[in-house]
């Protein structure tokens, strides 16, 4: 009986914090090509170049809009960062 109280417990404390980690990243889950450079450094313009790259990470929006997960590239960068 206590363990299923327990269970519910920890089922329900989950749902809750996967909903509240939902919202709170509502606004800023996916990044604008100007977001990308804006995080990255160069400029709009030779971002292109970082964004092009094979393995970059995306989603269409549209058939010719694309937008990059915030997690992804974040991920990206940590995978292609080199220390000297």
């Amino acid at each position: 009986m206590i363990e299923q109280a327990v269970k519910e417990f920890l089922v329900k404390t989950v749902k809750q914090a996967l909903i509240e980690l939902k919202e709170s990243e509502k606004d800023n889950n996916l990044l604008t090509r100007q977001q990308v450079a804006d995080m990255l450094g160069p400029s709009v313009d030779s971002i292109d170049n970082v964004l092009t790259q094979p393995g970059f990470p995306y989603f269409m929006v549209t058939k010719t809009m694309k937008c990059y997960p915030r997690w992804a590239v974040n991920q990206w960068i940590e995978d292609h960062t080199e220390y000297k």
